[in-house]
């Protein structure tokens, strides 16, 4: 019988209340995010623990915030060395966030929304014919044209007819300068605030491709603008990223760079995360030393000499990982050059 090796988990599957807290590490991002208004920069190498460590510190600031705080996930793939283009990307994350999370509405219906006729806007609460009318003037042509080609209607035709008195006579059609896109996200904000969110925070997970030739001092200058209006910035990206765009801190005053847990307790919490459910393979105190001082603490390394070790110790049908079993696990899994 085959069985499941219980360290092959992702961490990302592992639930939050799992996850090792780094109680200095999470009044550091408290601390410099919620009281003083600052983005955080985490950065640390691979595997160190930079995605669970956001995932606690959310879900602790949820119990302490509730409703009144609002996380937005971003994809951080590429970010353009074009403010505009990021500044964009918020937005429109902001405008689902906002559609799904607050107004509880399904996502498809916003698109749908753009062609909305006058009679049906007016039925809608104020705040989603809002949304609407600011949506439209952002769109994201890529999603919009389609629906558009179907309905057979020109998006100038639609724009004419519904866009709002209210909106800023100078904002244009078509690409936005980025000052046009901060007013739009106050805008959004302050329709945020009417529904009971008093912060925003986005995070970007693995920010390791920024372009190199960004703007600094710009992006620096749009955060401020936003950190006054509640609404900060949290990324994580390995150590590389500081090296690739030096002047990145500018626009992060909070720089964090994770390292290994330094408390052995550490590994005897961990051994009973992954083997809360499973009885066998023992570690014993000596093996847990040697994972320890092998590992310097870094949650990965963990993870993966424990994987191999157990891996080892059911093709033995042995119940127990000793420290014979760690130098084969460290044989299997790093190369050793001899001096």
């Amino acid at each position: 019988m085959t069985r499941v090796n219980p360290f092959s988990i992702e961490t990302a599957s592992l639930a939050v209340a799992q996850i090792i807290d780094r109680q200095r590490e999470i009044e550091f991002i408290s601390e410099h995010l919620l009281r003083r208004h600052e983005n955080v920069l985490v950065t640390g190498t691979f595997g160190i623990g930079k995605t669970c460590l956001l995932r606690k510190f959310r879900e602790l600031a949820l119990e302490q915030k509730g409703s009144s705080i609002l996380f937005v996930e971003m994809e951080m793939f590429s970010v353009s060395e074009d403010p505009a283009q990021f500044l964009s990307d918020v937005l429109l994350k902001l405008f689902q966030e906002m559609w799904t999370s607050v107004l509880h509405m399904p996502f498809s219906e916003l698109i749908a929304g753009l062609q909305s006729t006058k009679g049906m806007q007016q039925a809608l609460l104020p705040s989603i014919e809002r949304m609407l009318q600011l949506y439209r003037i952002v769109r994201p042509t890529e999603i919009v044209s389609q629906y558009e080609k179907d309905r057979a209607l020109g998006v100038e035709k639609i724009l004419k007819s519904v866009v709002s008195e209210r909106t800023v006579n100078d904002l244009t059609r078509g690409p936005l300068k980025p000052l046009e896109f901060i007013h739009l996200t106050f805008e959004l904000l302050d329709l945020l605030s009417g529904h009971g969110i008093e912060r925003t925070i986005v995070f970007g997970d693995e920010a390791n491709h920024i372009d190199p030739n960004l703007e600094i001092e710009i992006f620096r200058r749009n955060f401020e603008i936003f950190s006054q209006r509640n609404l900060q910035f949290v990324f994580t990206a390995r150590e590389e990223l500081l090296e690739r765009v030096p002047r990145i801190h500018e626009a992060f005053p909070a720089l964090l760079n994770l390292r290994g847990f330094t408390s052995d307790d550490t590994l005897e919490e961990l051994l009973k995360v992954y083997l809360q459910q499973i009885e066998l393979p023992t570690f014993s105190r000596k093996a847990q030393e040697y994972i320890w001082r092998i590992s310097l603490g870094h949650p990965r390394e963990i993870q993966r000499l424990c994987q191999a070790c157990t891996e080892i110790a059911y093709a033995e049908n042995s119940e127990t990982v000793n420290e014979e079993t760690v130098l084969k696990a460290c044989l299997s899994q790093y190369a050793f050059i001899p001096r």
